[in-house]
């Protein structure tokens, strides 16, 4: 017999929440696969980016007048509630490293003289 190997986390695209906060049509498919997943005992992940990407396409969509005043407020609230069984990380080290790869590309490219224009 083979042991199966079950993933604990999932990884939720801000796709997904959207789609869920701002009640657009496929937001029974996104409510039903998040369903499934917390009724087998599935963690969620997102890193924090997420929180930036979907407020910036809310946000979006109202200006736009997508969604209106009551639906705008009522996807933030959804979101936020959304959040909460969301598992974020600090991407302190991320934001670390990329500046660091940064740097090093910009010492290849340009040389050490440079250095102050990137940091």
């Amino acid at each position: 017999m083979t042991p199966t190997i079950k993933p604990e986390i999932v990884v939720i695209d801000a796709n997904l929440l959207i789609s869920l906060c701002a009640k657009e049509p496929t937001q029974n498919t996104a409510k039903t696969a998040l369903e499934n997943y917390a009724k087998d005992g599935w963690y969620f992940y997102a890193p924090n980016l997420i929180v930036a990407e979907v407020l910036y396409v809310l946000c979006l969509r109202h200006q736009k007048n997508i969604l209106t005043d009551k639906s705008y407020q009522e996807a933030i609230e959804n979101f936020q509630d959304q959040m909460k069984a969301i598992q974020t990380v600090n991407d302190d080290i991320l934001i670390k490293r990329s500046t660091e790869i940064q740097k090093e590309l910009w010492l290849q490219s340009f040389g050490r003289q440079h250095l102050y224009c990137v940091g």
